[in-house]
């Protein structure tokens, strides 16, 4: 049963006090209570925008999943979490120990080993159900059609250069010099790893979609360098053999021409 006091509420406008306390503890006026459900509802949703950059920070590294920041009031992380499971967040909880070494309060000198504690909670969105699957997976299939299309029509650029007969690596996740002129690189291109070749000069002879193993901790991984290697000089190769066509087929056509020019310049002396 509600009481009207008909009193001024008990909780101040801005300091709280020992006095403001005990008499919302034992009155709990109808006025201060929607001023704690006011306050809560408030510190919720700031610590679920904070939620949200998280899991937002983590999404932009390319991670499927966040840990979610602490709150010092285990009630507003629940609430907070359970409105990451309305907006379709897989939310799971950890419980991590590990063991300590702390000085004895019992006994000068001596130490003591014990379990520090620590709770946390994750968002996972990867294998989570979403709240419009077939709305999300229709989008995701015109987009990347689009890309597909962007990807075809788009020619690499070297983000690699020679200077003074040394490699200078640009933004890409492998890059090596074959026959001291070809620029090998493996950049990413639209969301597709891309093998591309370039001229000295920087023009894309060639480029393929590739693999990359992410996750290699110093650097690419030994057999990814290997296999783009061998495909980057099997390609070269190629190149350089369609070259020596080309040249040979235009040495050809040049050979005949001027025969039949000599031809008919000595026809014509013959005639005058």
């Amino acid at each position: 049963m509600m009481i009207d006091y008909n009193s001024d509420p008990d909780l101040p406008a801005t300091r709280l006090t020992v006095d403001a306390v005990m008499l919302f503890q034992r009155f709990q006026q109808t006025a201060d209570r929607e001023r704690v459900d006011a306050l809560l509802e408030a510190e919720v949703e700031q610590h679920l925008k904070l939620c949200e950059l998280a899991i937002l920070y983590a999404a932009s590294n390319d991670c499927s999943w966040s840990i979610l920041p602490e709150h010092p009031l285990p009630d507003v992380e629940l609430w907070t979490c359970d409105r990451l499971k309305e907006a379709g967040f897989k939310i799971e909880h950890h419980l991590e120990g590990s063991k300590i070494i702390v000085p004895s309060s019992m006994s000068k000198g001596q130490k003591l080993e014990t379990v520090d504690l620590r709770s946390y909670f994750t968002a996972k969105w990867l294998l989570a159900k979403g709240l419009s699957p077939k709305k999300t997976a229709a989008e995701w299939r015109r987009r990347e059609k689009l890309e597909d299309k962007a990807r075809k029509s788009y020619v690499p650029i070297a983000q690699s250069r020679i200077e003074d007969g040394k490699l200078v690596i640009g933004s890409v996740a492998w890059a090596a010099v074959l026959d001291h002129k070809y620029i090998v690189e493996v950049q990413e291109i639209i969301h597709l790893d891309m093998l591309c070749i370039f001229d000295d000069s920087g023009k894309c002879l060639h480029a393929e979609p590739t693999n990359v193993a992410y996750g290699a901790t110093f650097g690419p991984d030994i057999g990814d360098v290997a296999q783009w290697e061998e495909r980057a000089t099997a390609i070269i190769d190629s190149l350089s053999a369609h070259a020596k066509v080309d040249r040979l087929g235009e040495q050809q056509k040049q050979v005949p021409g001027a025969t039949q020019r000599g031809a008919r310049k000595g026809r014509s002396h013959a005639d005058g």
